[in-house]
Formats: structure tokens, C-alpha cells, sequence
């Protein structure tokens, strides 16, 4: 009798139950309610793209351009309907000011020529039709129209969509880019001529630079070589890349910028690095008298990192069953820097969420002597691991020589970190207005040759620091959403450092290093051994907990009966 109770109590729980949700879902359907439980919020609007839609003031039309039948192509499905989920929260967002339309290029005629118009092209890609090779045409562009003008992202991706999307929508409500001044000694562009490519004069190293900057402003070349007056009206952030012999005039001008209280990025260098045969070459840069009068010196020595790049070093012959081999060798580059992990300020939005960056040739920076009037803070540093050698190293990339570097940099003293990038700001001559000079002990960082690839994360470090310094710093919690990489430990690395570090002894580094690294393999297997035998222990104590209360619950029950 008792266990008929329970069974109809329990089937009229079960009942109730399914009617409150289906009543709690008809509800919710009304509402626009969104969950998001990742960290970093990837899968919802951040705050800084709501309040660029809240400033719309006329009706911003969005249209995507999709092919709806994707046949072959399922593994894109889910990166479209976040791509659409995301549209959908911008057109709630926006209300009446905010139109979504999706249109098919593939089975519109109309679509397809208006996407040809905008300069929205398909993309080919592999067709999967077995036993046969086709190639299939891809659409997913984007086009924001917004009062007289129009933003177009050829290609979006889920993962960069909503920067994509910002950036643009920021344009369109400025009406124009912000402008950056980039002041050198490299020649100016020749002048465009009808349905002639422009060629890039060999001179200029920051091309790429401009070119990274440029989908978000625009870059104003201000050349020693230039006949004109210096123009910096209207430019919001000044970079000074790798200055030579400036003209006081040029000096007065960055001085005159930042007491006005705005942005200034120095890429110092005071020698010159030949990419192909790495021969070095001292300058002047004519900075020389004005950065220690702000307290701050920038050594003439080079960085020298045990944490670095590894570059191609040699060939080594080795014997194989099919007859001897040639093998490239691989050797980290002392001089070479590669800042990560603790090397990066976690504190400033500027580094905050960079996964690395890489100096080349680089100076330490001393910022100890700036007066009451400044404050300084380091950006990036080099490793713990770091010396300074003479500026006239050989800088060659060969096997000898890397193992001569690190024989001389063990033997010159302890270990320190030193900074590489340091932020100075305050009064720069006007109690009134506070400016910001942001320091980097190189400028090969941001050269063309470190820059060509579009996934080097010295890209991302570039436009946070303009983005910073041009006071748009929400750009780069956009920009670094979901990708920044959980440093790892080096467990190799700390066992050295706690053992004294390397020394001149060649001897004593190789049992040291062979010791570090056993101890680095022992530690990662004990890790890996609890991430898998934990989880099945944890099932075995909760198994073993549900045993015991279903057992007791049992027995409550026969004994009510």
C-alpha cells in the first residue's frame, strides 16, 4: 500500500513538473535571455559593442552573405549559427536602428552581383563528392551600411567576428579613422598613378606596420625626407620609428606633442642590424640628450635571453638505414628574446592577454632616474635568465658562434631580468595635460621581416599599444577574447634557476641541464598520471556513495512497509 503511494506521489511530482516547464518555456519566449558560462564571455556581445549600438542614431543595415545550402561543408554549420546568434543579439540590441538580412549569392542573381559590388568574393574549397574532384564556392561576407557609407568584412570568421564588426562600426559613427603619425627617415611613397601598382621603396622597414595599423586607422607618413613643414594636426598617437640624426626641428616637434598631452611610441635603436649579412652598424639617433634628461637611459649593450627563438644554426650528417642525411640544427638565439609568461606585464591592459613577443638585438631600458613629475611602469622584460654583451658581438646565426655567445654571456655575471618596452607618463612641460611616451629598447620588432606574417602575435602587441595610447584601450579586450593561451610551467627552467643557473663551466651546464630536464619529465608524468587515474577515482568514491544511500534508502522503505 505504502509503495503505491509513493509511486502515484511520485508520478504526480513528475506531472507538475512537466507542466511548469512547458509553461516556464512559453514564458521565456518572450524574453530575450542569454546565458554565456565561458570565461571570457566569447559567445555574447562584450560591453564595448553594446555601447557603440547604443550610439546608433540612424539605421544601421547589416547584410550577410551566406550560401545556405553548404552540402559537404557541415563542419562550417556550427561556426554559422554563432555567426547568426551574435547578428541576432546585435539586431535585439539595436532595436528599430539595427536590420539583419542574410541573402544567398549562390541562388540569387541580385545578391551575387551587389556581393561583387562590395568587393564580397567567394571562397573555393574542395568539393567532398566521392569518386570525384569539384570545387565548391563558398559565400559568408559581411556589409554594414550606416547613413552615407559602408564597411565591408569580406570574409568572417566566428572567432574574430565581433573586433571585425566593432572596428567597423566605430568608422562608420567617427565618419573617419583616427589618425597616426609615423615619424622616420624612411622615403615617402612615390605618387599613385592610374592603373599603375605602387611600388614600395626598399627603405621602407614599416610597411608592414602601417599595414597592420592601417584597418583601423590611418597612417600619416611625417619623413625627414620630406620637404614640407611637420604636419601632426589631428593625429591622435605619434610612433617614432628607429630615429637617425633627427633634426632638432623633429625633436622639438615630439616634445611639443607630448606636452600637449598626447601619445608618443618610440622604436629606439642605437645601431642599425643588416637582415641579410647581420652586420651591425652604430648610429646617432639624436635622441641622445633629450631621454636622459626624463631619467631615462637605454643601454648601448645588447639582451642576451636563455629564453629565445630557435633559428636554423646548421646541418648535421646523420646515418640512416637509406645512407647518410643532412639535417638542419636548431639552437635558441640568445639575442633573439622571446618575452612571455612573467615577462609580460599582467597588471596593463596592453600585455594583459598577450601570449608572447619576440625582440631582436634589443637594449635594456632603465627608467630608475625619471623625476617626481613621471611615472614609469615596464611593459615587457626579458627572463630572469638574461646578460648584457657588447653591442659589437658577432651577431652571426651559426653553431659556433650561438655556443661562443653563450660561454661569454655565462662568464660576464649573474643573471638578471632586464625591461625591453617601458611606459612613462606625466607632465612632459604642461602641469595640465599629462602625456604618454611608451619606450621599446628595438625596433626590429615591428621591422617588416618580424611582421610579414599575419599571425605574429608582434602584430597584436603593435595595435594594443596604439589602441592604448590612442585611448581606444576597449579594442583590445575585443581583440584578445578567447585567445590567449594558458602559459605552461617550464619546469626545466625554474629547477635551473633554483640550482644557481648555468655558469662558464661547460661541464657543470650539461649535467645541470641534464638533470633540469629529468626533472621537468618526472613532474609532467606525475601530472599526467593524476589526470588520469583522478577522475576514475573520483567515479569510484561517488559510486561508492550512491551504493550506500540507495541501500539506506531501501531499507527505510521496507521498513515503513
Amino acid at each position: 500500500m505504502a509503495v503505491n503511494k509513493i509511486k502515484r506521489s511520485l508520478g504526480l511530482k513528475m506531472l507538475l513538473s512537466t507542466v511548469l516547464i512547458v509553461v516556464l518555456v512559453m514564458l521565456l519566449g518572450t524574453f530575450y535571455l542569454r546565458f554565456d558560462l565561458t570565461a571570457s564571455k566569447q559567445y555574447s556581445l562584450s560591453s564595448s559593442t553594446k555601447e557603440l549600438i547604443a550610439r546608433l542614431d540612424d539605421r544601421l543595415q547589416v547584410k550577410l552573405y551566406f550560401n545556405k545550402d553548404i552540402q559537404g561543408h557541415e563542419y562550417l554549420l556550427p561556426e554559422r549559427l554563432l555567426l547568426q546568434d551574435l547578428l541576432g543579439e546585435i539586431e535585439h540590441l539595436g532595436g528599430d536602428l539595427v536590420s539583419v538580412e542574410t541573402v544567398d549569392p549562390t541562388a540569387d542573381l541580385v545578391a551575387s552581383r551587389d556581393a561583387e559590388h562590395v568587393g564580397i568574393t567567394a571562397v573555393p574549397l574542395n568539393g567532398q563528392d566521392v569518386g570525384s574532384l569539384s570545387i565548391d564556392l563558398l559565400y559568408q561576407g559581411l556589409e554594414m551600411r550606416y547613413q552615407d557609407s559602408s564597411e565591408v568584412i569580406p570574409f568572417v570568421r566566428a572567432d574574430e567576428f565581433e573586433f571585425a564588426f566593432s572596428v567597423r562600426l566605430a568608422a562608420l559613427i567617427a565618419g573617419e579613422k583616427p589618425v597616426v603619425g609615423l615619424m622616420s627617415n624612411e622615403p615617402l611613397l612615390p605618387p599613385q598613378m592610374p592603373g599603375i601598382p605602387r611600388q614600395v621603396p626598399d627603405g621602407r622597414v614599416f610597411e608592414q606596420l602601417r599595414n597592420a595599423l592601417g584597418e583601423r586607422y590611418t597612417v600619416r607618413d611625417v619623413s625627414t625626407t620630406q620637404e614640407a613643414a611637420i604636419d601632426l594636426e589631428g593625429v591622435s598617437t605619434l610612433i617614432v620609428a628607429r630615429p637617425y640624426q633627427f633634426p632638432e626641428n623633429f625633436l622639438v616637434a615630439i616634445k611639443d606633442f607630448l606636452s600637449d598631452g598626447k601619445s608618443v611610441l618610440l622604436l629606439y635603436d642605437s645601431e642599425f642590424v643588416e637582415s641579410n649579412t647581420l652586420q651591425q652598424t652604430a648610429v646617432s639617433t639624436g635622441l641622445e640628450s633629450w631621454l636622459p634628461q626624463l631619467g631615462v637611459n637605454i643601454s648601448t649593450r645588447l639582451v642576451y635571453d636563455s629564453n629565445s627563438i630557435k633559428v636554423q644554426s646548421g646541418l648535421q650528417e646523420i646515418e640512416t638505414p637509406s645512407g647518410m642525411q643532412r639535417v638542419p640544427l636548431q639552437a635558441p638565439y640568445g639575442f633573439g628574446v622571446f618575452s612571455e609568461n612573467d615577462s609580460l606585464n599582467r597588471e596593463h591592459q596592453i600585455t594583459a592577454a598577450l601570449g608572447s613577443v619576440a625582440f631582436f638585438w634589443a637594449h635594456a631600458i632603465d627608467t630608475s632616474g625619471i623625476g617626481d613629475n613621471l611615472s614609469a611602469i615596464d611593459l615587457v622584460t626579458s627572463s630572469a635568465q638574461s646578460w648584457l654583451l657588447p653591442a659589437d658581438s658577432e651577431l652571426a646565426m651559426s653553431t659556433e658562434n650561438i655556443r661562443n655567445l653563450q660561454i661569454k654571456a655565462y662568464a660576464s655575471g649573474q643573471p638578471q631580468s632586464y625591461a625591453l618596452a617601458s611606459l612613462i607618463s606625466g607632465d612632459f612641460g604642461n602641469k595640465n595635460k599629462a602625456g604618454r611616451l611608451v619606450v621599446t629598447g628595438d625596433s626590429d620588432l615591428f621591422h617588416n621581416l618580424t611582421l610579414q606574417s599575419s599571425e605574429n602575435p608582434n602584430r597584436e602587441f603593435a595595435a594594443n599599444l596604439i589602441d592604448w595610447l590612442s585611448n581606444d584601450s576597449d579594442l583590445i579586450t575585443l581583440r584578445s577574447r578567447g585567445l590567449r593561451q594558458r602559459p605552461l610551467h617550464d619546469f626545466a627552467a625554474t629547477y635551473v634557476s633554483t640550482h644557481g643557473g648555468f655558469t662558464d663551466d661547460e661541464v657543470d651546464n650539461a649535467h645541470l641541464s641534464k638533470a633540469a630536464w629529468i626533472h621537468a619529465h618526472l613532474v609532467q608524468r606525475m601530472i599526467s598520471l593524476i589526470n588520469v587515474f583522478a577522475p576514475m577515482v573520483f567515479m569510484l568514491i561517488a559510486g561508492a556513495l550512491h551504493f550506500i544511500f540507495r541501500r539506506r534508502k531501501a531499507k527505510q522503505v521496507k521498513s515503513n512497509v
